[in-house]
């Protein structure tokens, strides 16, 4: 999620404002994720010492899968926009 933000502003240090606006998008599903996980958007403290704090939501890993498929593309779009564009 940190390393999406970067490539947003990256993109607007460039002159460029619509990889910002698609990094966050990405980065809103990421943290979507992490708050099924442990109910929290900014301060997961889901790992403990041991272990974990709680089991994964029944339905969570299928969501992850889904990101990850669709992650693919979305990252190739992020990439043309910042490296296949002349800006």
């Amino acid at each position: 999620a940190s390393h999406l933000v970067f490539i947003g502003a990256f993109g607007l240090d460039l002159g460029a404002s619509t990889p910002f606006i698609y990094a966050f998008r990405e980065r809103e599903d990421i943290v979507d994720l992490f708050e099924m996980a442990c109910g929290a958007r900014l301060t997961y403290s889901y790992i403990r010492p041991g272990g974990v704090a709680f089991d994964l939501p029944v339905g969570l890993l299928d969501d992850i899968y889904f990101f990850c498929r669709q992650f693919e593309f979305r990252l190739q779009e992020m990439q043309d926009l910042l490296v296949d564009n002349r800006i």
